[in-house]
This record gives structure tokens, C-alpha cells and sequence, in this order.
């Protein structure tokens, strides 16, 4: 069926009322302890919002996918301005999970964009290469967004604010050091117990309560070397939980009636 069939039981991949959790060793323990519950983000607005603006500065949004194109938008334009506060997010198949109980996801999504950043950051300071492509890259810009390079921050700009951010710097790296192995939670939640989840098109389940130990039904360790699912069979998956009868299915409607009914 896929690869994850070691890992994880098919009958559970196969539950339309069953949601999953991915993460990692780093946080095992507290959740067997207390459930999932949003926590205190390890890292602060300021810190990520100090990264973002090297970037800007730089009218540069570096070379990897997943650093400042989610750092900015996500991280800090979403995750940052919940007025529910920051929900735990869980996936409608066990594959889309286990892509966050990773290596590349240790620590976090944030924590894996801060990782990606920074790692840009240092290398446009010390790759004269990759500076001289992006000054070219300003410099033909169409219309009034053309940017002479003599305009951009030096590479002096760039390394000084780096060193200040050193202690992010080792935060980071110390996190993803830390990871030996993924664990996916299935989670049931019954079907008067929906209130506070809402479905999002592209993050999946947003909880915006604690999942009790309870709700916990089980968990599957991901080796260090588990390679993200296949696109189609985790939309299969998916469209198991989506189906009539299926939790993500009951979740949209509840979500449609809350908008269509008077305040």
C-alpha cells in the first residue's frame, strides 16, 4: 500500500474519524504526560521578525523553498496572528504526518524555516557567487522595482547581523541536533467534541483546544530515514477522511453552518 505500512497500521490509515500528529522525540514525553496543547512558541515574534527583515533588506527571498517563503507569510503572517491562538494542527492521513514527524521538521515548522534562513543568510555572505546572481537578478527587474545593487546592504550589513542573532543561530542548530526519530499520534475525537476544530484547505485540522491523553489512541515511531509519502497515495488517504461518513467531512459542514447561520 505505501511505505509507511511498517509504521503505521493500515486499519488506522483507513479510519475516516481518526486524525494524526506528526512530530518528534523532542516532545514525546510531555505529550504521553499532558496530551497535544498549543505551548509557548520556543521562539519569539521579535527573533523571527529580525530574520524577515534581513531578508527585506536584501529585497532577497533566498534560495530555499522553505525558509523566508514560509517564514514570512506563515510563521509570522499566520501562526503569529491567530486570535483563537496558536492552534494545534493535525493532518487528515497519516502520511501527510509523518512529512512533519521528519528529520527536516525537527523542532517545528518554524524552526525548520529559522533553519533554512539562515543557512541562506550564511551563504550569501560567503558565496560571491550567489550575491552576484541576485545583484544581477535586481538589476533587471522590469519598471520602478528595479534595484541598482549599490542600493542593496553590503555583505558587512548582512554579516553583522547575523553575529547578533548567534544565539538563534545555536537554539536552532541545538533543537535539530537533538532529533533520533519521528512519532505520529492518531487522535479520536468524538463527534460531539468538534466545536473548537476548524478545516483548512492547505494546514488541514486547526484545534484550537488541548487534545487530551485520552484522545490519544496511539502512536508510531518514524525512523530517522523515513522518506515523505507519495503526493497521490496521501491523497487517497485523505479522501478517506474527507468521504460522507469521514471527521474532516462533519468538521466542513459544522464550518459552513457556522457561517451561513444569523449572529
Amino acid at each position: 500500500m505505501s511505505s509507511l505500512d511498517p509504521h503505521v497500521p493500515v486499519d488506522a490509515q483507513q479510519d475516516p474519524w481518526l486524525l494524526f500528529h506528526g512530530t518528534s522525540n523532542l516532545f514525546e514525553s510531555r505529550v504521553r504526560k499532558e496530551g497535544l496543547r498549543a505551548r509557548k512558541p520556543v521562539f519569539s515574534i521579535d527573533q523571527l521578525t529580525a530574520v524577515a527583515d534581513i531578508f527585506e533588506a536584501l529585497s532577497w527571498s533566498g534560495e530555499h523553498p522553505g525558509g523566508y517563503a514560509v517564514l514570512k507569510p506563515f510563521s509570522i503572517g499566520h501562526d503569529f496572528s491567530q486570535r483563537r491562538g496558536q492552534p494545534i494542527f493535525l493532518a487528515e492521513s497519516a502520511l501527510r504526518a509523518a512529512t512533519f514527524a521528519t528529520a527536516d521538521f525537527a523542532g517545528g515548522e518554524v524552526c525548520r524555516a529559522l533553519s533554512y534562513c539562515l543557512a541562506d543568510l550564511e551563504r550569501y555572505v560567503s558565496d560571491d557567487v550567489l550575491r552576484e546572481k541576485h545583484y544581477e537578478r535586481c538589476e533587471r527587474r522590469p519598471g520602478m522595482s528595479r534595484l541598482p545593487r549599490e542600493m542593496l546592504p553590503t555583505v558587512d550589513f548582512v554579516a553583522t547581523a547575523l553575529a547578533k542573532l548567534k544565539p538563534l543561530v545555536e537554539r536552532v542548530a541545538a533543537l535539530r541536533a537533538q532529533y533520533t526519530c519521528g512519532v505520529i499520534y492518531a487522535i479520536r475525537i468524538s463527534p460531539d467534541n468538534l466545536d473548537e476544530l476548524a478545516y483548512h484547505s492547505s494546514m488541514g485540522i486547526k484545534c484550537f483546544r488541548a487534545i487530551r491523553v485520552a484522545e490519544l489512541e496511539s502512536s508510531f515511531q518514524i525512523p530517522s530515514d523515513y522518506e515523505p509519502p507519495v503526493f497521490e497515495e496521501d491523497k487517497r488517504l485523505i479522501e478517506i477522511a474527507m468521504g460522507e461518513d469521514g471527521i474532516v467531512n462533519t468538521i466542513r459542514q459544522l464550518d459552513a453552518q457556522l457561517k451561513t447561520s444569523p449572529e
